[in-house]
């Protein structure tokens, strides 16, 4: 008798396999090699703290994505482009749900800490119309890595480099590994140039603990990584200096990137930067100068998520 159920349940097990793989099948056209991987994926709803409102709403997932496209994206980009960030968006904010699953909230609107988020409002219909259409295109797919979903972290640009997770967030992530990208080069990062009076150099640095110094006899040292991004700023007179670690420069002169040059000049200590974000995993600058070189979305990811698949999702319910 115990042979018999087991062998039932054996039959029941295979069946219900068979049915998944075809289902599977049929809703990416049947087509042999077509059909992505698949990856199963608890919830399809996003718990999404309003922080205007400081209160939790749950939100479908490709809802989110689009208002998150909304509020990342032009709408006049290249549809690759836009379908490239709607994997990304999903997948990061797959990875946070998965991590947030005891907190209160999965994502919040606040684009400092997660994503930018823009509502639905009779201001965007026509932007929402552009970026829910993309959503669709690339419906239920997400970026695994050894079959785990992954940290998806993108940035506005890069100069021919993107910079290592390790190198920024101290974590090693092997998908978020520095990648060569020529193509954002000096013409085509974003560019951006500020110059701080010695007063206001010195307001920056004593409000930050460290001690000012006149003009008279000042140096300035800038060490880079093999990327060009800034390690270290060292400021020295003819008796004292300070170091200033890459963790703490963007904040405290409000760069837009660690990718710049550095001079003391008459007026003061002036900037030259290139690039825009923590240049860690997918530039959106750059992604959109490949989808114009005519790049698939698909290409475009695996550029700069290193040895990740593109995987469709199938919700429990």
């Amino acid at each position: 008798m115990k042979k018999k159920l087991c062998l039932i349940f054996t039959i029941l097990f295979l069946f219900t396999h068979i049915l998944v793989a075809v289902a599977v099948s049929d809703k990416n056209g049947g087509k042999e090699g077509d059909a992505k991987d698949t990856a199963l994926i608890n919830s399809h709803n996003v718990r999404l703290l309003l922080c205007d409102e400081n209160k939790v709403i749950n939100i479908d997932i490709d809802d989110y994505t689009a208002g998150v496209l909304v509020g990342e994206m032009y709408q006049n980009a290249p549809e690759e482009a836009l379908k490239a960030m709607a994997v990304a968006v999903r997948t990061y904010t797959l990875y946070m749900m998965n991590k947030n699953q005891n907190n209160s909230y999965d994502v919040s609107t606040d684009s400092g800490a997660f994503q930018a988020y823009v509502k639905r409002n009779s201001d965007n219909v026509e932007k929402y119309k552009i970026m829910d259409s993309v959503v669709e295109k690339t419906k239920g797919e997400v970026l695994l890595y050894d079959g785990e979903v992954i940290l998806a972290m993108y940035h506005a640009s890069s100069l021919n480099y993107t910079e290592s997770c390790e190198n920024v967030f101290v974590e090693y992530l092997p998908y978020l590994t520095s990648v060569f990208t020529p193509f954002e080069d000096t013409e085509n990062a974003y560019f951006t140039s500020s110059v701080l009076s010695y007063d206001e150099l010195n307001s920056v640095l004593t409000k930050n603990g460290f001690p000012s110094f006149s003009k008279e006899n000042l140096f300035l040292k800038i060490e880079t990584n093999d990327k060009g991004r800034c390690e270290s700023l060292i400021f020295t007179n003819d008796t004292s200096g300070i170091y200033i670690q890459k963790n703490k420069i963007r904040a405290m002169f409000n760069l837009r990137s660690t990718t710049f040059d550095a001079k003391l000049t008459d007026e003061g200590l002036e900037f030259i930067v290139y690039g825009y974000g923590h240049g860690v995993g997918l530039s959106q600058n750059g992604a959109v100068i490949l989808a114009e070189r005519g790049e698939t979305y698909e290409k475009i990811l695996k550029k700069y998520y290193s040895d990740c698949e593109i995987y469709k999702t199938i919700y429990k319910s």
